[in-house]
C-alpha cells in the first residue's frame, strides 16, 4: 500500500511539473496609441499621436513602419517587461502591469532605452 501511495504521489508532481506555465501575449492583435511622453528631465508630459498595433509576436507596425515588440515574463505575477524596438525612443523597455493592459490603459510607465542612459514616461491606451 505505501508502494502505491509513493507511486502516486510521484505521478502527481510528475504532471504538475508538465503544466504549460507560458506567458499569454495580451498584446496580439491590438492597436494602441502612444498619446503622450517625458523626455529625461522634463517633468511635463508631450503630446504625440503614434499608433502601434501589436501583431503575432515580434511583428510590430510603428505608425505604419514595421519594427519588432517581445514580451518577458518578469517572475512577478501582474508584470510584464515589454521591450520595442525601432521607436522613436530608440529600442526600449519597461514593466507593465497586466491589469494596465485589461483596463485599456498604460499611464506613465517608465522605458529605458537599450544600451544608453535615456529614459522615458510613455502614456498608451488601447484603440478600438
Amino acid at each position: 500500500m505505501k508502494k502505491v501511495l509513493f507511486l502516486s504521489g510521484v505521478m502527481i508532481i510528475f504532471f504538475a511539473s508538465c503544466v504549460n506555465t507560458t506567458l499569454v501575449n495580451p498584446f496580439v492583435e491590438t492597436r494602441w496609441e502612444l498619446y503622450q511622453y517625458t523626455l529625461p528631465n522634463l517633468a511635463n508630459p508631450l503630446p504625440l499621436t503614434d499608433t502601434l498595433f501589436f501583431g503575432q509576436e515580434p511583428n510590430m507596425l510603428y505608425n505604419g513602419n514595421q519594427t519588432v515588440y517581445r514580451i518577458y515574463d518578469t517572475g512577478n505575477a501582474g508584470v510584464i517587461r515589454l521591450l520595442m524596438n525601432g521607436t522613436p525612443f530608440g529600442d526600449i523597455s519597461g514593466l507593465v502591469q497586466l491589469s494596465m493592459i485589461q483596463n485599456g490603459h498604460i499611464i506613465g510607465q517608465t522605458f529605458g532605452q537599450i544600451g544608453a542612459q535615456g529614459e522615458y514616461q510613455i502614456w498608451l491606451r488601447k484603440v478600438d
